[in-house]
């Protein structure tokens, strides 16, 4: 189990993005999003639409040891093509977590489903393993503070003795709503190992 702990969280429209650089989160808010909107500029910019019952956390855990250049786990129409790029370096030898997806229903701090995960190109020098990890809300400030949420999380390890350049994609599903809709993302990494 993985514990991602980050404290300061922002929220537009009952929707959460989040990423964490070197230890510490950073927020991306969705700017221009009102309430009972289903976007915002922002969103509309980066192809992504805000979610209106469901939130997603996306949480980049302490052991990645680089900033994403987009927060991974942005909420998105299960069609976009959406991938958010991802570069930076992993120790060789080591198991990284290098993404980490959580969902949950803001309104009575309640958890959805752990989300659903496939690879969509494998990487040619390594292996992605899709595990479930907790996140817990430790800012007091916070509505759902000292609740814990299961969550995906994503995994490298490089192959033994190797060192040079890697990558790999992978898409998520999540419920989106009571009704069977479905909302995802996904990340493209590009990982240089050492």
């Amino acid at each position: 189990m993985v514990d991602a702990d980050c404290s300061a969280w922002h929220s537009v429209d009952r929707s959460f993005v989040m990423r964490e650089t070197h230890g510490r989160c950073a927020a991306a808010r969705l700017r221009g999003a009102r309430r009972g909107s289903n976007s915002s500029p922002f969103a509309a910019r980066q192809g992504l639409t805000t979610a209106k019952e469901w939130s997603v956390l996306g949480v980049q855990v302490k052991s990645w040891k680089f900033a994403p250049l987009f927060v991974a786990a942005a909420i998105a129409p299960l069609g976009a093509a959406f991938a958010a790029e991802q570069r930076g370096t992993v120790p060789a030898g080591k198991t990284t977590t290098v993404d980490a997806v959580f969902v949950f229903y803001e309104q009575v701090c309640l958890g959805g489903a752990v989300p659903e995960a496939r690879l969509t190109k494998a990487p040619t020098h390594g292996k992605v393993a899709f595990t479930v990890g907790n996140r817990g809300f430790r800012d007091p400030k916070h509505p759902c503070y000292g609740k814990s949420y299961p969550g995906l999380v994503v995994q490298y390890t490089p192959d033994k003795g190797f060192r040079g350049e890697d990558s790999f994609s992978y898409r998520y599903t999540y419920d989106s709503d009571d009704g069977g809709g479905k909302s995802g993302g996904g990340s493209e990494f590009f990982l240089t190992v050492k």
